[in-house]
């Protein structure tokens, strides 16, 4: 389950200008729902840009906008 202590790296992992994905989230904050994590940050009104990654199902999050990417 998600913890504040879980927002509070990511967040900083992000603030830092690193993109984040699942498979991160799991081995670097034994993290494994990293879709809630996100959720979370965005209610508290941080604006998180989201990509599938190309070949997947899967997305990456970044505090900064992807180029040529229409999925927030």
């Amino acid at each position: 389950m998600a913890n504040n202590t879980n927002q509070d790296k990511i967040l900083t992992y992000l603030k830092n200008g690193n993109t984040i994905s699942p498979a991160i989230a799991a081995h670097e904050f034994d993290c494994f729902c990293l879709a809630a994590v996100i959720g979370k940050l965005r209610k508290k009104g941080i604006e998180i840009f989201s990509q599938k990654i190309e070949g997947t199902q899967t997305k990456e999050y970044s505090l900064t906008s992807f180029k040529d990417s229409s999925d927030e």
